[in-house]
């Protein structure tokens, strides 16, 4: 694939997405084209990665068997979903395997963290960094017998990347206790991007692991388990993230790790498909990977339609889809520098520190959540707000601007100052995009009182419209969409 053809295909890729032109009505009633600007949550559903994933339906029949075509079909397909994950991560099928589990990377964190404790139990400690997603947190508390949590570079509004100084301290204060250390190789808050390889090599160094969250990162930057300078010290052990952050809405997240750490733990969800044979009073598991971790009937549809949207990024080139988010994070960065009351938070040094398309804001004097629904309600844009499952990253962010925070407000008026706004930019996104939030951004900063006077808390202390009342079955109705296409098919 040339660069040529991976910079047509992003271009045309743009408008390839469900909801990618979609139109809602803002609180004027003017009609406009949204712009989706939360994939950082949830990436929009890639229609060729989807349509070709339908087209497979016409073979559609269970795994575990190859006694017929559509099984034997359902078999090939689902295996090449699993190679395409490692294909993708650059991993050796003789020292990698990939899992398909659950609905996104929490479940594959948790399985990693039950593998690494039951094969290294002489290893009681994890590391964590501070910038981690809960998912990415809780269940190494969880399986290990204490947690220490890593900080970032800088202070406050500026944190940088995960501190290298910091954690060699705490490998050195834990001498031989460091089962792994758990780090985002992104951050799902401002997207800046760790060294990840840097850091598997001080882990490696201290007979610790480690595990990477690569949710944020694997749509929008090169990453793969080997270090590109070749140094084996720096390769990766373990790589989990969601296939709903990647294009394939309802696809399970991935565990791809060493088969060497895998064979010496057990299996813990059982049932059919994993094991070899089972007896009344016995039952042997499977030795073959991934079968031996994927009990049950698999995600088989949308295991393969997470495998067609990666083939689509690697035919685009990651290189690619890095250098166009640079462009639009640079543009965004440099406008809503000039916009007084804007606070960007992380370190805003692109050269030092360097993030996915991922920002997240506050506009002085408009609390979080009523700056989200301005930005919907008025100019249709669809971001987030709150702490984005990454509560302590954010209050340490914030904690010297909570200070500021008049202590005569109620408990209510406090809470609601607590967060950000989040903008998280993908495929589905251009320089157009960039500015119209930029310009909107301007807009409420130069005209606050306007804006602010049509919001107002309800009864659960959340802002809402005072007018304006908005209601999702004008936009979709369950009912009347499958009636309709009932009533299609009866024409027939």
């Amino acid at each position: 694939m040339t660069t040529a053809t991976g910079h047509t295909l992003l271009k045309n890729i743009k408008n390839s997405f469900f909801g990618g032109q979609g139109e809602y009505k803002l609180v004027t009633g003017e009609v406009t084209e949204r712009a989706y600007l939360d994939s950082a949550a949830s990436c929009l559903m890639m229609k060729p990665a989807f349509e070709a994933s339908t087209q497979f339906l016409e073979h559609y029949s269970n795994t575990h068997s190859d006694t017929h075509n559509s099984a034997r079909i359902s078999n090939s397909m689902y295996s090449w979903a699993h190679h395409k994950v490692l294909d993708f991560l650059g991993a050796d099928a003789k020292e990698y395997t990939c899992i398909f589990l659950g609905s996104g990377a929490t479940a594959g964190i948790n399985r990693v963290a039950q593998i690494l404790s039951q094969s290294r139990p002489d290893k009681p400690g994890v590391l964590i960094s501070l910038m981690e997603h809960h998912s990415n947190d809780l269940p190494h508390r969880q399986y290990h017998e204490f947690a220490e949590h890593i900080g970032c570079e800088g202070e406050g509004v500026e944190l940088g990347s995960v501190c290298m100084e910091d954690l060699d301290k705490a490998f050195k204060r834990h001498e031989n206790k460091i089962d792994y250390l758990a780090v985002t190789a992104a951050s799902n808050v401002t997207g800046i991007i760790n060294p990840v390889y840097d850091i598997a090599k001080m882990a490696h160094e201290n007979d610790a692991l480690v595990v990477i969250d690569a949710s944020q990162i694997l749509a929008h930057s090169p990453i793969t388990v080997n270090s590109p300078d070749g140094d084996p010290a720096k390769s990766l052990d373990a790589i989990v993230f969601s296939g709903h952050k990647v294009y394939a809405p309802g696809s399970p997240g991935a565990l791809v790790i060493r088969r060497s750490l895998l064979e010496k733990s057990e299996p813990v969800e059982l049932g059919g498909g994993m094991v070899k044979t089972v007896f009344k009073t016995e039952y042997s598991v499977s030795d073959q990977f991934p079968d031996r971790e994927e009990a049950g009937t698999p995600n088989i549809f949308g295991s393969i339609n997470l495998g067609m949207a990666l083939d689509v990024m690697m035919r685009i080139g990651m290189d690619v889809i890095a250098e166009h988010e640079k462009e639009m994070l640079s543009l965004l960065f440099a406008g809503l520098k000039d916009i007084d009351g804007v606070t960007i938070y992380g370190n805003n040094c692109l050269k030092a520190y360097a993030r996915t398309a991922t920002i997240s804001f506050n506009l002085a004097d408009v609390d979080h959540e009523m700056l989200a629904l301005i930005l919907n309600d008025h100019f249709n844009l669809a971001v987030r707000n709150e702490c984005f499952c990454a509560h302590p990253y954010v209050r340490e962010m914030i904690l010297l601007q909570l200070w500021e925070i008049d202590p005569d407000l109620d408990e209510v008026e406090i809470e609601a100052k607590k967060g950000m706004v989040r903008a998280s930019f993908g495929l589905n996104n251009d320089i157009k995009d960039v500015r119209r939030l930029i310009d909107a951004i301007a807009t409420i900063a130069a005209n606050k009182p306007f804006y602010t006077d049509q919001y107002e808390m309800d009864d659960q202390s959340n802002y809402a419209h005072k007018s304006v009342k908005s209601d999702w079955h004008t936009y979709f109705s369950p009912e009347d969409t499958l009636a309709a296409l009932l009533n299609t098919q009866h024409q027939r």
